[in-house]
């Protein structure tokens, strides 16, 4: 998958395949069934993703040389922060993982 769309979103149906959302995007990310693994390729001027207020569990690589503790998954509106949310992020990058950033209501990743 490929697009130079300004917005991508994933709400349904079933990602078997891997995809790349690459910078100037907005993604979001929701509903079950994916199976694949999401890249992000956002770079560090587009670093935030977002996550349906329903979403589901799903694998994801982030591709942002070394400022991933810039890189986020933004809950859309109607979300609440349920313990055990970031379980269903399943970062791929090795030596992080996500946790929940309370203050700023976002999932960031943090060195494990």
């Amino acid at each position: 998958f490929y697009s130079w769309n300004t917005a991508v979103n994933i709400s349904g149906g079933i990602l078997e395949d891997t995809i790349t959302i690459q910078g100037g995007l907005t993604p979001v990310i929701g509903g079950d069934g994916i199976t694949g693994i999401v890249y992000f390729d956002l770079g560090t001027t587009h670093n935030t993703a977002y996550v349906a207020a329903d979403f589901g569990s799903f694998q994801f690589v982030v591709s942002e040389g070394s400022n991933f503790a810039a890189f986020n998954l933004k809950p859309a509106a109607g979300y609440t922060y349920t313990a055990g949310d970031e379980d269903k992020l399943v970062c791929l990058n090795e030596g992080y993982t996500m946790y929940w950033d309370e203050a700023n209501a976002t999932f960031r990743m943090k060195a494990i």
